[in-house]
C-alpha cells in the first residue's frame, strides 16, 4: 500500500479518524440500509470513491455503503479520506 498520507490527528479528532478509517475498512458493522439516505449518501460515495488513487478504488466500493451509514458515520469517512489520502474535498 502506498502513499504519505497527512499526520493523524490528536485529540478529538483522532476518534473521527479512526472512525473513518474502520468505516473505510469496513472493520464495524453497519446498520441496515435507511433508503431516505441512500441517495444523498450514494452521491457523497461516488464523489468519496473518484477521490481515490486508483490502487484504492480498486480495493474499495464506496458506494455500497450508501444508505448503510449514521451522520456520524460519513463525516468521519469523509474525515479519514480527506487526511489519509490528502484530498481536499468540496462541502456541499
Amino acid at each position: 500500500m502506498g502513499g504519505g498520507g497527512g499526520p493523524i490527528p490528536q485529540g478529538k479528532d483522532r476518534e473521527k479518524f479512526h472512525l473513518g478509517k474502520a468505516v473505510y475498512n469496513q472493520e464495524i458493522e453497519l446498520s441496515n440500509l435507511d433508503s431516505s439516505k441512500e441517495v444523498l449518501q450514494a452521491e457523497k460515495l461516488e464523489y468519496l470513491q473518484g477521490s481515490l488513487p486508483n490502487p484504492e478504488k480498486k480495493r474499495v466500493t464506496l458506494p455500497n455503503l450508501a444508505g448503510k451509514l449514521t451522520d456520524l458515520q460519513m463525516e468521519a469517512l469523509e474525515y479519514f479520506i480527506s487526511v489519509r489520502f490528502n484530498v481536499k474535498l468540496e462541502k456541499k
